[in-house]
């Protein structure tokens, strides 16, 4: 299991990303593992972040952790320019901690990947673009 600290990010590629933590949740730690804390979005479109990953050569799921809420924008996940797949972020009445798995993402040579996130649209209803990812593991398939 490779978890990517969202706190880390390698790049900023656009926009204005911050550190939020939620008012009124508890952080914790657990197995090494920070929860309870976000990498957030501003409010423009195409803003995008990276973050280098160490992968071995095989087939992985991804899991990421993240908010639904009024303003939430499409999150679009890329590994070395490749699609992994979207989040449609947006909800009238606010999640947290949302589990969306993408499976069967094909890494051939390993090696540092870039891993990218960005917003790319957002539902009609939304007042903005703004994605949150909490948490990125990657875990082995085969």
């Amino acid at each position: 299991m490779i978890y990517i600290s969202t706190w880390f990010w390698s790049k900023v590629n656009r926009g204005s990303w911050r550190i939020y933590i939620e008012d009124g949740l508890q952080n914790y730690i657990r197995n090494g593992t920070i929860y309870n804390y976000t990498a957030a979005a501003g409010e423009g479109q195409y803003d995008s972040v990276e973050w280098n990953v160490r992968l071995d050569a095989g087939t992985y799921n991804m899991k990421i952790i993240h908010s639904k809420w009024i303003n939430g924008g499409s999150a679009r996940f890329r590994l070395d320019g490749v699609l992994i797949g979207t989040i449609d972020m947006y909800s009238a009445i606010q999640s947290w901690r949302n589990i969306t798995t993408f499976s069967g993402i094909v890494v051939d040579t390993p090696g540092i990947k870039t891993l990218e996130l960005d917003a790319v649209d957002k539902h009609p209803s939304s007042g903005r673009y703004v994605v949150v990812a909490d948490e990125i593991i990657f875990y082995r398939a085969d």
